[in-house]
């Protein structure tokens, strides 16, 4: 299965939506241990990005660049700058491409994810996004070793979104206003962690669906 440009603007006004239906969750998630607007923040980015990406009529290079700059944008703190680089480095990734395959996807999760470790100095274990998404880049990987198809491969790679966020559960905060609670912080899940995790599992969802 490979994407197009259409393929790819359906799916992630999907991932949009899907986000801003998880506004009041997310908001429950980030006011143990964060300022409680998560929820709030990640819908005015996803809804400016998914305007953009409608408002664009050019490749999908270019639909992940808007994405990318709606993202930045629209959203506050420390997530509207990871999520800009995530999507400004799958433009990058993706120039001159017409479709992707799991090949290209893969790839581009994989080098948004080291762009955005590198951007935002930050790594697995400790409580934040990276945590689901890393997993999930990981897996995609494995699939493609493994020559599973792209609805296998996300499928998998949701579950290794969902089982990294949940993870965080056991640590302790080592980045945004979580890390000042410290040893309060664990026993509770991080937000920017559910939000990868959400966002993963909606890919898949729609993946299914084609």
């Amino acid at each position: 299965m490979e994407l197009t440009v259409k393929d790819i603007t359906n799916l992630f006004v999907f991932v949009a939506d899907t986000v801003i239906e998880n506004e009041s969750h997310l908001c429950e998630l980030d006011s143990v241990v964060g300022d409680g607007d998560h929820g709030v923040t990640m819908t005015r980015g996803w809804r400016a990005a998914k305007e953009a990406l409608q408002n664009c009529d050019g490749t999908i290079s270019e639909k992940f660049t808007a994405m990318g700059q709606g993202l930045m944008s629209n959203m506050g703190g420390a997530i509207g700058p990871i999520f800009g680089t995530l999507f400004k480095t799958f433009a990058k990734e993706t120039e001159g491409k017409e479709t992707l395959d799991l090949e290209a996807i893969m790839l581009m999760f994989r080098k948004g994810l080291q762009r955005v470790k590198l951007t935002a100095d930050v790594k697995e274990g400790q409580k934040t996004l990276i945590d689901a998404l890393s997993p999930a880049v990981s897996s995609l990987a494995k699939s493609y070793v493994n020559n599973l198809d792209l609805k296998q491969a996300f499928e998998a790679a949701a579950e290794c979104a969902e089982k990294g966020a949940q993870s965080t559960v056991d640590m302790i905060a080592q980045k945004g206003r979580a890390r000042f609670l410290k040893e309060k912080s664990l026993g509770y899940r991080d937000a920017g962690a559910s939000s990868m995790a959400i966002i993963m599992k909606a890919m898949s969802d729609f993946l299914k669906t084609l």
